[in-house]
Order: C-alpha cells, then sequence, then structure tokens
C-alpha cells in the first residue's frame, strides 16, 4: 500500500500522463519523450521511459491524447498505455477542462534479475510471470485565459487520479504474500503565471498522494524566455532539490522544438542519500 507510480512530472508535456483534463488545454500539437534514470548509485533503480502526445479540436472543444510509459525497477518491469479524453467550456475568459483516462498495462516479474536481502522472500521464487489490468482515471483543471493566450498572465489549478479502480497483481500462487495491489493515486496543482516582457516566471505548488495516507508536496519555480531557453527549480518534501534547463527552436507562429536535462538531489539534513536522479527530455509542438 505505498506509491507505485512515479512523481507528477516536472516537465509540462508529460502532465497529461497524471491528469487528462490537462490533454489538449493550448492552441498546438505536442509530442514529448521523456527518460530519467533515478538513483543512479544504485544497482536495479528505477527507469523511466515515456511518450506523451496531445491532439486539440477547438471546433469541438475537446482534446485526446495518449501516454505511453515503461518503467523498470529490479526484476518488475511495468508498461502502460494511456488514452485521454478531455472537454474544455469556455467560462467567460477562462476555461474549465474535464477528462478521462483509460490505462492498460502489463507487468511483468522476472526472478532472474532480482537483488535478493533475504533468502527466503516469498517472491524469490517461481519462474517470469505477466500480468495484465485495466483501470481508469479522470480530471479536472482549470486557467483563467483561452486556450490561444496561455502565454498571458493567469491563474491555474488541476486535480487528477490513476488507479481509481482496485486491482489485484498476483506473481505468484499465494496471494497472502505476493498480491501487491494496485492503489489509488493523485495529483494536484495550483500555480500564477506572470507575464514577463517577452518571458514568463511561473510559481506552483503541487501535491502528489498515494492511499494510505501518503503525501508528498512540491514547490516549482519556472522561468522562460520566449523562442530562447527555459529554467526551473523545485523542492519537495523529502528535500530533494530538482532543476531542469532546455533550448527552444523553431518558428515560434508554426512549429516549435524543445530538448532539455533535469536531475534532483536529495538534500536531507538527516544525512539520508537517496541518490541522485538525471534525465533528458525531446518535444515538438505544431500550433494551430
Amino acid at each position: 500500500m505505498a506509491q507505485q507510480m512515479d512523481q507528477g512530472s516536472l516537465i509540462e508535456g508529460a502532465r497529461l500522463g497524471w491528469n487528462p483534463a490537462q490533454t489538449g488545454i493550448h492552441n498546438y500539437l505536442q509530442a514529448t519523450a521523456i527518460y530519467r534514470q533515478q538513483w543512479v548509485d544504485f544497482a536495479g533503480a528505477p527507469q523511466r521511459l515515456g511518450f506523451y502526445a496531445q491532439f486539440p479540436f477547438r471546433d469541438a472543444n475537446t482534446g485526446v491524447g495518449i501516454a505511453l510509459e515503461q518503467q523498470e525497477t529490479g526484476p518488475f518491469k511495468r508498461t502502460d498505455v494511456q488514452l485521454n479524453y478531455a472537454y474544455h467550456l469556455q467560462l467567460g475568459r477562462g476555461q474549465l477542462s474535464l477528462g478521462i483516462s483509460g490505462q492498460f498495462g502489463a507487468y511483468i516479474y522476472d526472478p532472474a534479475d532480482q537483488v535478493l536481502a533475504e533468502a527466503n522472500d516469498p517472491l524469490a521464487v517461481g519462474d517470469r510471470v505477466t500480468t495484465r489490468i485495466f483501470n481508469v482515471g479522470g480530471g479536472i483543471f482549470y486557467q483563467s485565459v483561452e486556450n490561444e493566450d496561455y502565454l498571458e498572465e493567469h491563474f491555474f489549478a488541476g486535480l487528477g487520479i490513476r488507479q481509481a479502480l482496485p486491482a489485484d497483481l498476483l506473481f505468484t500462487d499465494d496471494s497472502g504474500t505476493s498480491n501487491l495491489q494496485q492503489t489509488l493515486h493523485g495529483y494536484a496543482v495550483v500555480g500564477y503565471r506572470f507575464d514577463w516582457q517577452d518571458a514568463f516566471l511561473e510559481p506552483s505548488v503541487q501535491l502528489d498522494y498515494a492511499r494510505s495516507n501518503l503525501f508528498l508536496p512540491r514547490l516549482n519555480l519556472t522561468y522562460e524566455l520566449h523562442e530562447a531557453f527555459w529554467v526551473g527549480v523545485a523542492m519537495d518534501g523529502t528535500f530533494s532539490l530538482s532543476g531542469q534547463a532546455g533550448f527552444i527552436f523553431g518558428d515560434d507562429n508554426t512549429w516549435q522544438g524543445r530538448v532539455g536535462l533535469f536531475a534532483s538531489r536529495n538534500v536531507n539534513p538527516t544525512g539520508i542519500d537517496a541518490g541522485t536522479t538525471v534525465g533528458a527530455m525531446a518535444a515538438w509542438r505544431y500550433f494551430r
């Protein structure tokens, strides 16, 4: 009954994976690829590869998207395909979005890849096993401007959930010791984008949640100079300090490319070493 999914992403293009209501909320198509290596100092640490694409249909006030994610941690490998649908309601100059998602997951347990702390671990025996599960999610998101005015100064807030349905993950015949039951995960964010000449400054507060009262708060701050670069920093409740930076290129009226790097390091004053996390991303936008 712990956190089973990755933390809510610092990368804007991946947020539709956590909140389907953020699918197609702007006036551009976007495809984003992300690679993340967590805890580089530890053998068998989580590795994650994600691909996200979203398509706004402005005439129909809707957005559709897809998220493909693969995460590998020691003997466990998880592959998810998530399909999103969002409907956008115009509220004055603002926009309220409602979203739903369907998630298809394949989970592989391979005992040949495990590192054992106890020889009698009940999961330490058996053959390679694959379990497949379907689940659903949903979300709501509000921004105080219309989709094509996202660079202007505005307020935004959203709430999303994943794995809303309980589901059993059985990897051996003994359900009492090897049932890694899926639990509900949540993601909330609230922030403000300040228009600053040819740039914006965006502070936000984010909260990740996993059932059994596990909360991870995070403070984010992003600065972006249009058609040039962006930088961002964040600090979460475990004293992990994160940073990201990247370059922007292309024709801002038609298309735009983005490439960047990100990293985090635990700076807990108790001296607990949670290792270093590194990653890279690339994105392409086409404006409509």
